[in-house]
């Protein structure tokens, strides 16, 4: 269900440009940041009643993408919505799961980031472009997303969930030098 409501919200062309955190409509939004992991508190959408699963995070990532005067500008920027996201239990190995989510999803971020910024470079970058790189980025975060909620038995497998986090956090510090949400590139 996760996959398919981020599909959704994405394919309706999802494009802000939020830079600042709790500002306006996207005040229930938390950014991804190296230095914050989630806590339960995060979690503020009513609990699915009949729902299986312990917990559920609703991660994207929100785009835009300009050209003007000669400068490629994107944003690509990873959240969690607080609203959307719930939990009916508060585990420490869930909540590494949930955060493991939000991890995959700015990975997914990154990489998007590195395709853009190498295009934008290479001078091979207009909006329709942008466009599709994104859908490719966020066909790719549903799948991965459901090949770790799989992959790991929704965090009740207790090796495979600590051979996931090993996993994410090496990825992300091989991306690490595409952290940063927004990618600036003068055309010369």
């Amino acid at each position: 269900m996760r996959w398919l409501i981020t599909y959704l919200m994405f394919i309706s062309g999802l494009q802000v440009s939020v830079l600042a955190q709790n500002d306006g409509p996207y005040e229930h939004f938390i950014f991804w940041d190296e230095d914050n992991d989630l806590e339960w508190v995060d979690f503020d959408g009513l609990a699915k009643r009949y729902s299986d699963h312990g917990a559920y995070s609703f991660t994207g990532f929100m785009t835009e993408y300009r050209y003007s005067n000669g400068k490629h500008y994107a944003l690509v920027r990873t959240y969690f919505d607080q609203e959307l996201s719930w939990t009916k239990t508060w585990t420490n190995l869930l909540l590494r799961h949930e955060q493991g989510h939000f991890d995959i999803a700015e990975i997914t971020a990154r990489e998007f980031r590195a395709e853009v910024q190498q295009r934008m470079e290479n001078r091979k970058m207009n909006a329709t472009i942008f466009d599709s790189l994104r859908a490719e980025a966020i066909k790719k975060l549903n799948e991965r997303q459901k090949e770790y909620d799989y992959s790991t038995d929704y965090s009740l497998d207790f090796q495979a969930q600590e051979k996931w986090d090993h996993k994410i956090e090496q990825r992300l510090q091989s991306l690490s030098q595409y952290i940063e949400p927004v990618i600036t590139v003068e055309v010369r």
